[in-house]
This record gives C-alpha cells, sequence and structure tokens, in this order.
C-alpha cells in the first residue's frame, strides 16, 4: 500500500478477512507477543508451513510470516519521534500448533490434524480433521455412538485400541 497511513482514518481500507485479521491482531497485542497498545492493520500472511508432525499426524510446530502496519499509541515502544506509522514484518515466526489455532482462532481451526496448506496470491486455505487436541475421547462422539446402541465397553475400545478395562 502506497499510503498505509490512510488505514486509519479512511473506513474503506480494512483487510479481507475481518474475523481472521482481529483473531491475529488480538494476539499480537498479548504483551508477550511485542505489540501490547498499538492499532495493528494485517496486510499479508506470505507464508504458513507446518514445520513438525507428532506421531498421531497431528502439526506440532507451525511457522507463519506476517505483514503488517503498526501504529504506535500512548507509551508503546516502537513510537518513532514523528508519531506516524511504521511496517513491521515478523519472518518465520515458529509457534506450536497449539499457539497457532489460539492465534487464528480455536473456532476457525479445530484441531490441529491439518492437510496441507495451500496459500495463493489473494487466499489461504487451511483445512483438516477433528476438533480438539486429539487424546481420549470426543464426548459428542461417544454419545453419538452410544446414541447408536454401543456398549460403553465398545466405545471404550474405539477410543483406546489395545487397551484391557479391568474392574474390581
Amino acid at each position: 500500500m502506497k499510503n498505509p497511513g490512510r488505514w486509519w482514518w479512511d473506513e474503506d481500507v480494512i483487510e479481507q478477512d475481518q474475523s481472521f485479521a482481529k483473531n491475529v491482531k488480538e494476539w499480537l497485542k498479548k504483551k508477550e507477543n511485542g505489540y501490547p497498545n498499538a492499532d495493528i492493520k494485517i496486510t499479508s500472511i506470505p507464508n504458513i508451513v507446518i514445520n513438525e508432525l507428532y506421531s498421531s499426524g497431528r502439526a506440532k510446530y507451525i511457522t507463519v510470516s506476517l505483514e503488517f502496519y503498526v501504529y504506535p499509541k500512548g507509551d508503546y515502544a516502537y513510537v518513532l519521534p514523528s508519531g506516524k506509522e511504521i511496517q513491521k514484518q515478523t519472518k518465520d515466526m515458529k509457534v506450536t500448533a497449539t499457539e497457532f489455532r489460539r492465534m487464528i482462532g480455536t473456532m476457525n481451526i479445530k484441531s490441529t490434524l491439518f492437510n496441507p496448506i495451500v496459500i495463493n496470491d489473494t487466499d489461504i486455505k487451511l483445512s483438516g480433521k477433528g476438533f480438539g487436541h486429539g487424546v481420549g475421547m470426543s464426548q459428542h462422539g461417544a454419545n453419538n455412538r452410544g446414541k447408536a446402541g454401543q456398549t460403553y465397553k465398545q466405545i471404550l475400545d474405539f477410543y483406546y485400541p489395545g487397551t484391557k478395562l479391568e474392574g474390581r
């Protein structure tokens, strides 16, 4: 963008995906992520790469690159003498897949069991399977299996194959 300052006073200039951008900006604004008390405008997410998988196939680490403008507010550490906005880029920011879910929004990405991520000039396609952390039993799945007539032993065997159920 030739005039990034326009983002702060022109209501017609907004991020393409408002819900996605809102979640990423809230994540960046956390003190531990470096931009508290700043107004942020996301310009690009040029790269998202799954770096490492668990043996279950779930993502363990993800590298994400963000490009964004920061408009300093108050005692913000990046205030320039001119008080004008500055562009910051984070390159190859490696986070856990769980943290990546928090960054994007846990209801937008419901699991860390991702399919390959596809990025083109205008879109990012994230898809996968599951809902949650991938450890243990799905309460909704177990409930549906029970409604379908399965016994508790059949349900437990499905979620915990190879285990032995012992009683007192």
